[in-house]
């Protein structure tokens, strides 16, 4: 864990996946509108005392934690030192992530399966139970990174969208039943990215005229970038969405039209 820093009367953002290219993107566009963040990560600490530099470094302040999603306590007492740390949780933000393989739903393990569910379905499950209290006392708002790709499904895709499909769910059911607590809860939808999971595809799992298929198939005719999916993120988690809850705004080019 980073340097501890001094309570803030405005408590904080957590974003949970921080040190990967979407959480990072989120983290650097919410410290931008002078927000302090806490970012989590599970193995890649560099990379997340990397995206906290940043951060403090445009006079915000910032906090690194690592947390297994897996692990029962890990989720409370990440917001247990989050709380100790700035005084209030007020934003949650779901970007975690593993590497997906690209399978065909009749060629997906039982194993694969399972630990997809267990890492992102039941992970975010655990997160949301922990800081459902937090959250209350603050009045604050939930943001999960989910994909597009529940809309039109791509192939072999099934492993990402079927976890984040529940996760779409919860989140509706949150805003339902946690909206008398001031708690409002979205989700971005990205659609195809060049960065991370979606620069693997694109630059070594397809060849060149499947990926140009792919940009004629989104109707702005480009690929998105992790900017794109902060910018949405953060506007959702502001005080300018005060009204908007339970909602699912696709970031994608408009491809699932």
């Amino acid at each position: 864990m980073a340097e501890i820093v001094k309570k803030t009367d405005r408590g904080a953002a957590l974003v949970v996946g921080g040190a990967g290219g979407l959480g990072a993107a989120i983290a650097r566009r919410l410290a931008d509108e002078g927000v302090h963040v806490a970012i989590t990560y599970n193995s890649r600490s560099e990379a997340a005392e990397a995206i906290a530099t940043e951060i403090r470094a445009v006079g915000r302040q910032a906090l690194t934690c690592q947390l297994d999603l897996r692990a029962e306590t890990d989720a409370s007492e990440t917001i247990m030192t989050v709380e100790e740390t700035f005084g209030l949780l007020n934003t949650l933000v779901y970007a975690a992530g593993i590497p997906i393989a690209q399978k065909y739903v009749s060629q997906v393990s039982a194993e694969a399966w399972h630990e997809v569910v267990e890492l992102d379905l039941f992970g975010f499950f655990r997160l949301l139970q922990a800081s459902l209290p937090a959250l209350r006392r603050s009045r604050g708002s939930i943001l999960a990174v989910t994909t597009t790709g529940i809309r039109r499904h791509p192939p072999r895709d099934i492993l990402s969208t079927a976890p984040k499909a529940s996760i779409e769910a919860i989140i509706k059911g949150i805003a339902r039943e946690e909206g008398r607590f001031g708690i409002r809860a979205n989700c971005v939808a990205p659609g195809m990215i060049d960065a991370g999971v979606g620069a693997t595809i694109l630059h070594e799992d397809v060849t060149p005229d499947i990926v140009e298929k792919m940009r004629l198939d989104i109707p702005l005719r480009q690929f998105g970038t992790p900017d794109d999916i902060a910018h949405a993120a953060a506007f959702l988690v502001s005080e300018k969405a005060k009204w908007i809850t339970g909602q699912i705004l696709c970031v994608d080019g408009g491809w699932q039209v």
